[in-house]
């Protein structure tokens, strides 16, 4: 398996081994030069994190299974699913986080993050509502707490888009045929909790300073749906690698000592598919918060994450973007990968970080011709005194979509006999009729594609598509929110949608100083084949051929001109004028001449109120689906089309809208709404009296419940104590806590260090917790008040190639050795509406190294010793016939786990490579955190017992073939042996057993195979232990070698 270590870490990681750094040493904690220190301004900055982690018994988010969430093997006694599974595990606690950030003169603004898998109108109304209602509570003496000064003006709520999290918020009736059903009690409680975390980041306001940077980044995201071929036969769709390529850092360092200024709050922006696990029955906060989980620790900051291109930009998966060895199977392949994804997200924000350290000059990004490297895109220094703005409206939706709507098919299909019926895909137009219709039109004389043709070339308007409406299904109102804000010479633009890349990068190209880089969106025609060749070649003179976007080495059948002519007007025509346009329908109906047809987007740069730093965030306050720009829409079917719930032009409207906004607040026209919008303020109005009768009502509701929660059985305590282990294992712990209603236990994991407990684990992804619910026949146990809930919690222990930081920030590439507890704070109702926090203390349980390494030969052939080392694993894949070594030490791959969602075995993952030797085997599913797959060793001792009694330590060297020789001569009487502890992989990890050499050709130690660790091993139950010194030498050797590796 590759190495992924981050160079960074190197020579840290050195300075822990040999004891030059402490354990508090976090990395990427240094501040600017001397020189560039600044004394406070009038800049302030508060960020907060409230945990929002909602019951277990709710569903796992999307992926769900649909199916009763009751049997008799589980029950749920608080009703939390209804036509989803249940989950009964939790891998990590969801968090929500807000930034409020004050210029000193009356500007002040908040941005939250929270991990709904959509934003939603009404919920977000509902925190504005609850905070405007705080605030004058303070006024008026009659609540305590800072004055937030945030309400619906100038408040911006993103989603993180998680498929994996409980999503109960919405009364959008269309979104419970794929999530589950309204929750009031969710509502409360998510809208509460965001409220309290901007109030609680308003009472941390301090003196900051502020830069910002964007740097190039495409490593863990690819384009979701990639080329295609339109209907007409044209190149459609993008390549894989289509996404913005960049992330986002709003930097904010506390100035409270000017002298020592440090890192304190970000706010980071990246668009990607927080979907890496599926269906799991497991609570977690994906992609985005094991990324701020390593950030964080690493910065000693708190981070609010945000989404950008979310629409176009998922998971890695296959060979779309990397290399098989990479093996960045990121889409729906366990957990561990999630540290995989965390540690080159938090590395591009080292390098935002290091690039506002030195200052460093911007150079030019072009999307046609990304770099995945380099100087930042854009670059804003560090500021004291900066401007703070904010501007909210609410629009009419496109003249031609009065309310939103879903489907979107296309008309034309009308005229080939394939009629498309809207809805019935869910939300895709259904083709049932074109089974019949195909073969009718196949049997006329004549092409029915000439009537449609002639219908537009006549004048007369046909609409490109058809719809549905989905209001109050999706969309929760038919007014749309768009919002900018102001942070100095950095903007960012909100967008109420799952926005495209192209539409992100048209918002950025508009909005920065740069002239003439304005980004219209993907065409295949700029580029050329691999061959060299333009993409598209004339035919006779009336056809072009195009190469194949899917498989470039071949062409696609030959299109006509006016086929051509027209996809290359969808994409670069200027779209100015389609609102207003009554011969087109208001853009419904495409015009014939491709000449006259609106584009994707309206053409004009706004640099002249431009800024240094432009963010184009999507997934906003509100949601009206994607927004594929207008090629997207036209050119062929699939689901996200389906979705966009503004219509053809529906990306153009969001972005001309969004860059004048944020154009007004650096010295550009105010917005001025047009009659049609304050029309639309009547059905805003609507929204907000809706809000705030759901929202009192959710909050009663939540009280009766809260209220009304059975006594728990039984008392906090320990059930089963945790075991010592080895490596490539798991301690458990299983207690007596709450019910799923009062409770979901914060667990963590303390290591003992100079004989003081300090933190090494937590629940944001290291340590799991699990609830075994009742069954049916134990129903009543519960309503009586006797069930005893019991929650099982589990902390790996491993080596990995992904070096992550502990609890207190000190990188690692394995579980140290040492003592160990499970530490558990949560709740627990012992007698009726008396709910009390417990805590509990596990028994210290021991972690080893593991002790697997295996002599696999050792030859006298004297004048050395040759050894060779294992085990090695062997997988045969019967279909190739090739045979797949995993070694040289193939490390366990799972352990014991009480946990469902963790087993099965080895996989093989295929690449059409032309070569069986780059496909990967490897186990995805077997643990929760990222083992390293094989080890190398990188040191062996043999020890020499002479027959004078003299005893030799003899090193033995790598021979450069794969094994090892110590210069060893045996004579009369003498022996030699490899002892416990005496190989030492990488990682740290050791032989069990000793190997006795005999003066003999060779001799063979029986191998033992890769399986299933269970925690002991030989050299646990011999009480033989390893030197410190071998592990301190291995971990170097494998630093330095990775560290010259990089370098080199």
């Amino acid at each position: 398996m590759p190495r992924r270590p981050a160079c960074w870490a190197a020579a840290t990681a050195v300075a822990l081994l040999v004891g030059v750094a402490s354990a508090g040493v976090a990395l990427g904690t240094g501040s600017a030069p001397p020189a560039a220190l600044q004394a406070p301004g009038s800049l302030q900055a508060g960020v907060a994190s409230v945990d929002l982690s909602w019951h277990l018994g709710a569903s796992g988010g999307q992926f769900a299974a649909t199916e009763p969430p009751l049997g008799p093997d589980f029950v749920d006694p608080y009703f939390h699913a209804i036509k989803k599974r249940p989950a009964d595990a939790l891998y990590s606690r969801i968090v929500s986080r807000a930034l409020v950030v004050d210029d000193g003169r009356g500007g002040r603004v908040a941005i939250v993050g929270n991990d709904l898998y959509l934003p939603n109108d009404l919920l977000n109304r509902r925190v504005a509502e609850l905070l405007e209602a705080h605030d004058r509570n303070v006024g008026l003496g009659l609540a305590p707490g800072p004055v937030s000064g945030i309400g619906a003006g100038n408040l911006a709520v993103t989603a993180s888009h998680n498929h994996n999290s409980a999503f109960y918020s919405t009364p959008g009736w269309g979104t419970w045929i794929f999530q589950d059903v309204f929750d009031l009690r969710f509502f409360a409680y998510v809208a509460e909790g965001m409220a309290r975390a901007v109030i609680d980041a308003a009472g941390e306001l301090r003196p900051v300073r502020m830069a910002g940077a964007t740097v190039p980044f495409n490593e863990i995201g690819g384009h979701t749906y990639g080329p295609q071929v339109a209907t007409d036969g044209t190149p459609a769709g993008q390549p894989f690698s289509h996404t913005t390529g960049m992330v986002s850092v709003v930097r904010f360092d506390d100035l409270s000592d000017p002298a020592r200024p440090r890192p304190y709050a970000n706010w980071v922006t990246l668009g990607i598919h927080p979907e890496w696990t599926w269906g799991y029955d497991v609570v977690n906060g994906d992609i985005t918060h094991a990324a701020m989980r390593v950030i964080d620790r690493e910065l000693g900051t708190t981070t609010v994450m945000s989404q950008r291109e979310t629409g176009t930009s998922g998971p890695h998966k296959d060979q779309r973007v990397h290399e098989p060895a990479a093996r960045r199977e990121f889409e729906d392949n366990g957990f561990e990968n999630l540290d995989h994804g965390a540690r080159l997200w938090a590395d591009a924000v080292h390098r935002a970080y290091a690039a506002i350290d030195a200052g460093a000059a911007t150079a030019p990004y072009d999307p046609d011709a990304p770099r995945r490297a380099g100087p930042p895109i854009a670059l804003v220094p560090f500021t004291t005194d900066a401007t703070v703005a904010s501007t909210s409206v609410r629009v009419a939706p496109p003249t031609e979509r009065p309310v939103p709507g879903v489907s979107n098919c296309n008309t034309s299909g009308l005229f080939h006999g394939h009629p498309q019926l809207p809805l019935l895909g869910l939300p895709d137009c259904d083709d049932t009729l074109a089974e019949v219709g195909v073969p009718i039109v196949e049997a006329t004389p004549f092409d029915e594609r000439d009537i449609y043709e002639q219908l537009l070339a006549s004048g007369v308007p046909v609409p490109a598509s058809y719809f549905v409406p989905s209001f109050t299904a999706v969309e929760e109102t038919a007014a749309v929110h768009l919002m900018a804000m102001r942070l100095g010479d950095i903007v960012a633009t909100f967008c109420p949608c799952e926005q495209f890349t192209d539409g992100a990068l048209n918002i950025q190209t508009r909005l920065d100083r740069v002239d003439g880089n304005e980004w219209i969106g993907w065409d295949w025609t700029r580029h050329r084949t691999p061959s060299g060749r333009a993409w598209c070649v004339p035919g006779d003179g009336s056809t072009w051929t195009c190469a194949n976007p899917q498989g470039p080495a071949e062409d696609l059948p030959p299109v006509s001109d006016l086929d051509y002519r027209r996809m290359l007007a969808q994409i670069n025509n200027d779209a100015a004028g389609w609102e207003t346009d009554a011969a087109s329908l208001f853009g419904m109906a495409e015009p014939a001449a491709p000449e006259d047809v609106f584009g994707n987007f309206t053409h004009g740069e706004a640099t002249d109120h431009g800024y240094g730093m432009a963010i184009a965030v999507g997934m906003a306050n509100d949601y009206f689906g994607y927004v594929p720009e207008y090629r997207e829409m036209r050119s062929h079917e699939h689901y996200r089309k389906a979705l966009n719930g503004l219509g053809l032009h529906g990306a153009d409207f969001l972005a001309t809208r969004l860059v004048a906004l944020a154009a007004s607040l650096n010295g550009g026209p105010a917005y001025e709404p047009t009659p049609l919008d304050l029309v639309y303020q009547a059905e805003s109005t609507r929204a907000a009296t809706l809000t705030t009768a759901l929202g009192e009502l959710a909050a009663a509701d939540a009280v009766v419940w809260e209220a009304a929660a059975y006594v728990d059985g039984g008392r906090p305590a320990v059930l089963e104590q945790p075991a010592d282990i080895t490596r490539y294992a798991a301690a458990h712990l299983r207690f007596v806590g709450g019910s799923n209603y009062v409770d979901l236990p914060d667990v963590a994991v303390e290591r003992l260090v100079d004989g003081a407990w300090q933190p090494y684990a937590t629940s944001e992804g290291e340590v799991q917790v699990q609830l075994r619910f009742p069954t049916l026949a134990e129903l009543p146990s519960v309503l009586a008040g006797a069930f005893v809930w019991e929650w099982t919690a589990a902390f790996e222990a491993f080596g990995s190639d992904v070096v992550l930081p502990d609890a207190l920030g000190v990188p690692r590439i394995t579980t140290p050795p040492g003592t160990y507890r499970f530490v558990v704070g949560g709740h627990h109702r012992a007698a009726p509406l008396t709910t009390a926090p417990y805590g509990l203390t596990s028994e210290p349980f021991d972690v080893r190294p593991w002790d697997g390494v295996t002599i696999e030969s050792a030859v006298d052939d004297g004048g050395a010793v040759r050894l060779t080392f294992g085990p090695a694993g062997r997988y045969a894949d019967e279909a190739s016939g090739h045979t797949h070594v995993i070694g040289p030490v193939d490390y366990p791959d799972s352990y014991a786990s009480p946990f469902g969602v963790l087993g099965g075995s080895r996989q093989l993952f295929r690449y059409d490579t032309g070569t069986v030797a780059d496909d990967q085997w490897y186990c995805a599913f077997c643990r929760f955190r990222p083992w390293a797959d094989t080890g190398a060793v990188v040191a062996a001792t043999v020890t020499v017992e002479r027959a004078d009694g003299r005893v030799e330590m003899v090193v033995a060297r790598p021979d450069g073939a794969g094994g090892w020789v110590a210069p060893v001569v045996l004579g009369p009487g003498d022996a030699a042996h490899v002892a416990p502890g005496a190989v030492v992989t990488e990682h740290g990890d050791v032989n069990g057993a000793r190997f006795d050499i005999s003066a003999v050709a060779a001799s063979e130690a029986a191998p033992t195979a890769p399986g299933t660790s269970t925690g002991g091993g030989l050299l646990a139950s011999t009480g033989t232990t390893l030197a410190e010194p071998w592990l301190l030498v291995a971990l170097i050797a494998v630093v330095v070698r990775r560290a010259g590796r990089r370098a080199a």
